[in-house]
């Protein structure tokens, strides 16, 4: 089965490296530079999963995965929050607020896959 993962993040270096590390496995990765970008792939594509960048101008990524868990068609989505916000207690506050998984940058091939796979095997709680 291959997933759909929707890629946020204002920095489009971001995505290709993405793209590279996920190279041969089951993902196609559609990308957007912006949240309004991102919210209408999201409704259009209805991704498996989603990788966001929080720091980002405009609306900044907890925003926008408020936003996805308020909708009743995205709230089952998974969210991964994908951050150099990597000090003590970030990956508890973005775990508190609106996502499912956490991954600080930069980061291994094997801490995306194991995130990746544990975020699309976990039930998504109701918000």
């Amino acid at each position: 089965m291959v997933y759909k993962l929707l890629h946020l993040d204002d920095d489009r270096r971001q995505t290709e490296l993405l793209k590279i590390l996920l190279k041969n496995r089951d993902y196609q990765v559609i990308s957007a530079n912006d949240a309004k970008t991102a919210m209408d792939i999201l409704r259009q594509e209805q991704p498996d999963i989603c990788l966001i960048d929080i720091n980002m101008p405009q609306t900044n990524g907890v925003e926008f995965a408020a936003a996805v868990k308020a909708m009743p068609d995205t709230r089952h989505i998974p969210l991964i929050a994908l951050t150099a916000n990597t000090m003590y207690g970030d990956r508890e506050y973005y775990l508190a607020n609106h996502f499912d998984g956490y991954l600080g940058k930069p980061m291994l091939r094997i801490e995306l896959l194991s995130a990746l796979e544990a975020a699309l095997i976990r039930p998504v709680s109701p918000p």
